[in-house]
């Protein structure tokens, strides 16, 4: 059986859980944008969800947080049951695969959005 998953899910799911993590530890948009080395319309852009956020950047975010991927995809917050089932398959994967993961679903959201 091949499992599906909704690519615009797990964009939305960082894009909130990247905001959750920056008001959690106290951070302005410009504190993040600091440490990124972005500016700040680019964290409004990422939490917002006018961009997608590249695996580079996925990993820095952790960084700045003290956070392994896998407590990145921690479910605190309201999901649907298709992003529960998306997130639990997502925390199985070794690292190495998750990188490629979010590698291809980029190359996905690039195609569909020419």
């Amino acid at each position: 059986m091949m499992i599906q998953y909704n690519t615009d899910e797990l964009y939305d799911f960082i894009a909130m859980r990247a905001r959750e993590l920056r008001i959690s530890r106290g951070y302005t948009k410009t504190d993040v944008a600091k440490r990124l080395g972005k500016s700040f319309a680019f964290v409004y852009q990422l939490e917002t969800r006018r961009c997608n956020c590249k695996i580079e950047t996925l990993f820095m975010i952790m960084n700045i947080y003290q956070i392994s991927w896998s407590e990145f995809f921690k479910e605190e917050i309201e999901l649907t049951p298709e992003q529960k089932q998306f997130i639990l398959l997502v925390k199985a994967l070794p690292k190495d695969k998750f990188a490629n993961l979010m590698t291809e679903v980029q190359n996905l959201t690039n195609y569909y959005n020419q």
